[in-house]
């Protein structure tokens, strides 16, 4: 008999990472063959487009009003169906504790965090005490849920999956200009960090760079910092997209200069794709991704170090089979075979 098992998220806007794994995840038919999962989005969702391909797993949308999502999440508890609850937010971890503990239920708390434990200002790390099993999706927030106080044996790194492409994105090597690449939310002194990847290409030689951005937020205050500073660099805004790479022609490399992450997915998307990376070794994630054989890791607010990367970069030095296969570990297959061991485990 399938263990009975509910998703409950926060609020999402339908365009994140955490969206792409929970759709990688639940549409996989050895995971569903494991498991009877219901999907609850109690904090209401943004575009609910992505949902539409869950066909097999229960999906229930909540609201964003506070209260309601409280509620729900309440009366979902009482009805006392599920053997485990997967959590990812910290706030309804501790509310379905308390329930727990007033009801005296049987159900199991696990906590599935996409964002790093000691940056995000939605997690609350107190609350991590509350959970009976933790899944980290890097080393590096196995390493901040240990110096919480959480015992190891209640830890389990499990990472994020990717889809293999047989699509290849390739430079041009007749162009004379480097062409970098990046994807997400367009922040400039947020969590993205633009600013710094705006500092860095300033440093190069006038036209020697064109940089693709796939999303949106704060573009006109990165125009106006490429203005106001005179970056003589060619810069070209393509807004947000649900399918970047099927837009993608002619990159060299894909740029991410995060403060911080959980676990970035579009690293791992790009390198999927055969396409190397340049990223900031922020806390949580990076590390665990990126490696000789598909790109480089520069030390964060080191914008000289990132324009030398930059300057010597050279997609010739990469071959785009490799740098695939570079990222194996991370393949839906050998993922969903790690996570529901992780699940299972008492």
């Amino acid at each position: 008999m399938k263990t009975k098992i509910a998703i409950v998220t926060p609020f999402l806007s339908g365009k994140g990472g955490t969206e792409t794994v929970l759709g990688e995840v639940l549409n996989n038919d050895a995971f569903l063959r494991k498991f009877d999962v219901s999907l609850f989005l109690i904090g209401g969702v943004d575009d609910s487009g992505w949902l539409e391909s869950l066909t097999d797993c229960n999906v229930k949308i909540g609201s964003r009003n506070k209260i309601i999502s409280v509620l729900s999440l309440v009366k979902l508890i009482l009805e006392n169906k599920y053997q485990k609850f997967i959590f990812l937010s910290t706030k309804q971890m501790r509310l379905a504790f308390e329930v727990r503990r007033f009801l005296r239920h049987k159900f199991e708390i696990i906590s599935w965090i996409h964002f790093s434990v000691l940056h995000e200002k939605t997690v609350r790390p107190k609350y991590f005490k509350y959970a009976d099993k933790n899944l980290a999706i890097s080393s590096g927030i196995k390493k901040q849920l240990i110096q919480l106080g959480i015992a190891e044996n209640k830890i389990k790194v499990i990472f994020n999956p990717v889809k293999r492409h047989q699509q290849t994105i390739k430079s041009n090597q007749e162009l004379k200009y480097k062409q970098i690449g990046y994807v997400g939310r367009i922040m400039f002194e947020g969590q993205k960090n633009i600013k710094e990847l705006l500092d860095a290409v300033k440093l190069l030689s006038p036209g020697s760079i064109k940089v693709h951005f796939f999303g949106s937020g704060e573009v006109e205050i990165c125009k106006r910092y490429i203005e106001e500073h005179n970056i003589q660099q060619d810069f070209y805004w393509h807004g947000w997209t649900s399918k970047p790479w099927e837009r993608m022609e002619n990159l060299d490399v894909l740029m991410q200069t995060s403060k911080f992450e959980g676990f970035p997915m579009v690293l791992l998307e790009s390198l999927s794709y055969g396409l190397p990376v340049i990223a900031a070794n922020c806390p949580t994630g990076p590390e665990d991704i990126v490696n000789k054989e598909n790109g480089y890791l520069y030390s964060l607010g080191d914008t000289e170090e990132l324009a030398r990367i930059i300057d010597n970069y050279d997609r010739n030095h990469f071959n785009s089979k490799r740098v695939k296969e570079s990222i194996s570990k991370f393949y839906i297959d050998d993922y969903i075979k790690e996570l529901c061991k992780a699940i299972e485990v008492e």
